[in-house]
């Protein structure tokens, strides 16, 4: 699997919806605050951003197919008042996870990074890069956003031997004023050093 794999799935979904698929823009270095706390981190997103909006996450799943072993899913996750903070589309190798748990996955109401930990498994985790996104109608409508900027990351989870268990595609949306602070930056986690902004391919 590679970045371009986990791009196109993402810009299916807003094909598939006639709508416009939201332009990716790679940055150098992790986002500013307060987006550094929800994406430069070796954690899952569902970690995070439950502590960071003080409340657990339930997922909404958007679009999920399996094809030749590989679950690809767009979600949203929602805080327990119904907050979407967070659009995401994941590809799960699903050949990668014990038997039992891969085939319980896809009925799974529970977010990824939930459902990992309820099955014994602490993926490793490595941020390939972060980017902007631009706040298309649709994505706007999903995350209750304004026209203001967003900023996610393409993320790799492993298991403990290295194996890959999935990627994903994370677009996270920050707390306001009365929301818990969000957790600390990994000053670690900076991202790929690759010059200037560029755009993801097949987004935009």
């Amino acid at each position: 699997m590679t970045i371009d794999t986990l791009i196109e799935g993402f810009g299916a979904f807003f094909d598939k919806a006639g709508e416009a698929v939201p332009a990716l823009r790679r940055t150098p270095g992790p986002p500013p605050a307060p987006f550094d706390a929800l994406l430069a981190h070796r954690r899952t997103m569902t970690e995070v951003l439950a502590a960071a909006w003080s409340s657990p996450l339930r997922r909404r799943t958007l679009e999920e197919k399996v094809t030749g072993g590989r679950l690809a899913r767009t979600v949203l996750l929602l805080s327990g008042t119904g907050q979407p903070v967070e659009f995401a589309h994941l590809q799960v190798e699903l050949e990668a996870l014990p038997d039992a748990p891969s085939l319980s996955l896809s009925r799974s109401p529970t977010p990824f990074g939930a459902w990992l930990r309820a099955a014994g498994l602490e993926p490793r985790i490595a941020v390939e890069t972060f980017f902007t996104a631009e706040p298309t109608a649709l994505l706007r409508q999903f995350l209750r956003h304004g026209a203001a900027p967003l900023w996610g990351r393409v993320a790799n989870l492993h298991d403990e031997t290295g194996r890959l268990l999935a990627r994903s595609l994370e677009i996270p949306v920050a707390p306001g004023p009365a929301g818990r602070p969000a957790p600390a930056c990994d000053p670690e986690v900076s991202g790929p050093a690759d010059g200037s902004p560029s755009r993801l391919p097949g987004t935009g």
